[in-house]
């Protein structure tokens, strides 16, 4: 049985929790629109325009974390390029993110609106809607960040695999791109079940899950993309 959350920070309906379900189960991968109110994806995506951004790439098999306030541009323009040029046969990526769990010594305190969004989706009610969705596979936790992929920036093939802690169940992308092209790159490839590959064009207030583990990767933003960036809330749900 679902329940009822009854937020604007959470708007899926017993329905919507049952269709995610069943698009899970047949391809691997399952889409709604406005999980959010307007008000709230609207309040979080202004919110993230003025956030405390923390560069992050994989280089030499290590996470370089920098407060995008501290570094400069020549710095970067050394840095991410580094990364592409590792990327043909390794896994790096090089993004924007705030932390909202996880979070380093580096990392700066969230905004309201992005601990309202976690609170909400990791309330014990949310926590057993996540739950059926899955039929039974209990969802004890989940991770969260901001993300934003800005000119340039990639996350190359893997499937989130990963052995440490509690075991990866879901990974989800809550997009906030607004008016986002295509041809401007930035958009989430995935495998489905089938083995054929679903290329998602970032939108506005549309939620994005897919069974773990499941080979995806975002593709490299173009140089003449908007500075804006492709902005999203990523994450995990986890099992006990």
């Amino acid at each position: 049985m679902f329940l009822d959350t009854s937020s604007p920070w959470l708007t899926l309906s017993g329905n919507d929790f049952a269709s995610l379900g069943d698009q899970l189960r047949e391809d691997g991968v399952a889409q709604v629109s406005n999980p959010l109110s307007q008000e709230c994806a609207e309040d979080l995506g202004n919110e993230l325009d003025k956030a405390a951004w923390n560069l992050v790439i994989w280089l030499n098999d290590e996470v370089f974390q920098s407060d995008l306030t501290k570094l400069t541009a020549a710095k970067e323009r050394e840095l991410v390029p580094f990364a592409q040029a590792q990327a043909d046969t390794q896994f790096r990526f090089a993004y924007d993110r705030v932390a909202l769990t996880d979070r380093a010594p580096s990392d700066h305190e969230p905004s309201p609106c992005l601990k309202q969004l976690h609170d909400t989706w990791a309330h014990p009610k949310a926590l057993g809607n996540w739950s059926n969705m899955l039929a039974g596979q209990e969802v004890t936790s989940l991770s969260m960040q901001a993300t934003r992929f800005r000119r340039e920036h990639f996350l190359t093939p893997h499937d989130d695999s990963h052995r440490d802690g509690a075991p990866r169940l879901v990974a989800f992308v809550l997009s906030l791109a607004t008016a986002w092209q295509s041809h401007w790159g930035g958009q989430t490839h995935i495998e489905d079940t089938r083995g054929q590959t679903r290329v998602i064009t970032p939108g506005f207030n549309t939620l994005t899950l897919f069974t773990v583990p499941r080979g995806h990767f975002v593709s490299l933003v173009a140089s003449y993309a908007p500075p804006r960036g492709r902005v999203a809330i990523s994450g995990c749900l986890f099992g006990g």
